[in-house]
């Protein structure tokens, strides 16, 4: 089946979310940059008033306050560590059918996924046919006759032929003017059925109504609560309050105890198992084996004096003939459709979940 879209994890989340006690959050390139406690890197400025660096983890401006806790980062939130098991935080664009790329305070893509409604048409299948199938038959026999239009039958040899597509040398070939070739009937071995065709299916790409993308933040800051870290607030096109700080796991979880309560799903891609159902065919009739016979009058079998098909009816010719080969020919009979078969089915189904818990 066909993924309509396809999940793509950060290593540097999945490292950090999934260790074990503890409460990371990863900078650009999967660099650590802050624990929760202020023990970030950066530099001051010198001379004059030093404006705050939210995301080092030290009281820049000399007030007291360190990132989160100062005035001057009030486009920043401390944000709580993801529990055992989950990755985050990360902050999540769910808000457009193509979320806009990561901004720059948040440039690592976690995740890509989707959700909403299911775009996709059901299969147009193709027209079911029946043809005869398991006939087996047998060789059949040659009328030759001394008199022209087989009008002397008591001047006739019958020839019963042993091979097909072999040069055979038939007793008294010569002398017969004119032949009867008789139809082949059925071997023993033959069981006559209808074998129907297969139904294919021509699909659309399915294609959900919306997309998240998850971002991590490039680097984080203290001024928090132990563990919590100051993360930027900001949207895919710069506006504040525009993603929704979250946490995730794969698969369809129940949002732990704290404050991402509010749960939403997203999928990693559509299972789509759209198909047509198989044909369905009657019984064989008229089923008839076929066959022809041709005279040659040297005994290379090339050049070729008349054809005999065996159907039972007297062809006209010349006496000289020394050679015979006779051909089979594919079997014919009358196969018929029955209703029901070709239909389609299956459908397209989300796959491949995964649960975002995110702040009210």
């Amino acid at each position: 089946m066909r993924a309509a879209r396809a999940v793509r994890l950060s290593a540097a989340l999945l490292g950090a979310g999934l260790a074990a006690g503890c409460a990371q959050v990863l900078g650009v390139n999967g660099v650590e940059i802050g624990d929760g406690d202020g023990n970030g890197s950066g530099a001051g400025g010198h001379g004059g008033h030093v404006p705050e660096d939210c995301t080092n983890g030290k009281d820049d401006d000399g007030d007291g306050k360190t990132d989160c806790q100062d005035s001057e980062c009030a486009s920043y939130q401390c944000l709580d560590p993801a529990p055992m098991g989950w990755i985050g935080p990360v902050l999540a664009d769910l808000a457009s059918s193509t979320p806009a790329p990561c901004p720059k305070a948040a440039p690592s893509e976690a995740l890509v996924a989707s959700y909403g409604t299911i775009t996709a048409t059901p299969a147009q299948c193709s027209t079911c046919s029946c043809a005869v199938d398991g006939v087996v038959c047998a060789l059949p026999s040659l009328l030759e006759l001394r008199a022209a239009f087989c009008s002397a039958v008591n001047g006739s040899a019958s020839f019963a032929i042993t091979a097909a597509n072999q040069c055979l040398a038939p007793p008294n070939l010569s002398l017969a003017v004119s032949y009867q070739g008789n139809p082949p009937g059925q071997a023993l071995a033959s069981k006559p059925s209808c074998k129907p065709s297969t139904s294919m299916p021509t699909t659309d790409t399915p294609a959900f109504a919306s997309q998240a993308r998850l971002c991590a933040p490039g680097a984080v800051g203290g001024g928090c609560k132990p563990q919590a870290v100051c993360a930027p607030k900001i949207g895919p096109n710069g506006a504040s309050g525009a993603m929704s700080a979250c946490i995730t796991a794969p698969g369809d979880m129940d949002c732990p105890a704290g404050p991402y309560s509010v749960k939403k799903l997203v999928y990693g891609k559509a299972d789509d198992t759209r198909n047509c159902s198989a044909c369905l065919c009657g019984n064989p009739v008229n089923v008839k084996c076929n066959g022809t016979s041709t005279v040659y009058s040297d005994a290379a079998c090339t050049m070729v004096k008349a054809a005999i098909p065996h159907t039972g009816a007297c062809i006209n010719s010349s006496a000289g003939s020394i050679r015979l080969m006779y051909a089979e020919e594919p079997p014919t009979g009358n196969c018929s459709v029955t209703p029901g078969g070709g239909l389609p089915m299956g459908g397209v189904m989300p796959a491949d979940p995964h649960t975002l818990c995110c702040l009210p």
